[in-house]
């Protein structure tokens, strides 16, 4: 019995470890003038996360400008993604779309 409690104990605490690491991720880079699309294949290799997005949407941004000191991941995904854009993260997938997008599709179909 005893054992069985120690490697619940394990078990949990990788859980709750590894969800910290996740919330914990950091981008370190300067950006100068690079497509968002180059900038979000640069902080999918840094922590980890993959990107969804229509390459029109991302193709469409401003080019980025900003110098990333290891903020965590949120205050990165804040200062690149600008309306009309607008990010969702599920587990390790950060999804990109337009903030109009269901409206567009609503409205053309």
């Amino acid at each position: 019995m005893r054992h069985n409690q120690l490697k619940a104990l394990v078990a949990f605490c990788a859980l709750v470890l590894s969800a910290f690491a996740m919330n914990a991720q950091t981008v370190t880079k300067t950006f100068r003038n690079e497509p968002l699309q180059q900038v979000l294949k640069e902080i999918g290799a840094q922590t980890g996360y993959s990107f969804v997005y229509e390459p029109r949407d991302v193709g469409s941004a401003k080019p980025v400008n900003v110098t990333f000191d290891a903020p965590p991941l949120k205050t990165v995904l804040n200062q690149i993604i600008l309306p009309p854009l607008r990010y969702e993260i599920k587990g390790t997938i950060i999804a990109i779309s337009r903030e109009n997008a269901q409206k567009d599709r609503i409205s053309s179909g």
